[in-house]
């Protein structure tokens, strides 16, 4: 849960480097243009970096969405 201070958010992720990362993993990818979905071998590491750089993408476009939205009404 994100604790709130002065009006902002702070989010924090760690990123579990140790050796069981190394392990690799099956990853289906979504086909693009009407192709089939394309699996690709991953380690557990570069899967968990993916997942934090899409949540923090996620992050930043909620955050200027709404940005937006209040210098609309204002």
């Amino acid at each position: 849960m994100p604790a709130e201070r002065a009006g902002y958010t702070v989010t924090m992720f760690l990123v579990d480097t140790s050796a069981s990362m190394a392990k690799t993993r099956e990853v289906e990818l979504p086909g693009r243009d009407g192709q089939d979905a394309e699996v690709i071998e991953m380690t557990n590491l570069e899967w968990s970096i993916q997942f934090v750089m899409l949540k923090i993408q996620e992050m930043v476009r909620t955050t200027s969405s709404a940005r937006v939205r209040r210098q609309r009404f204002s």
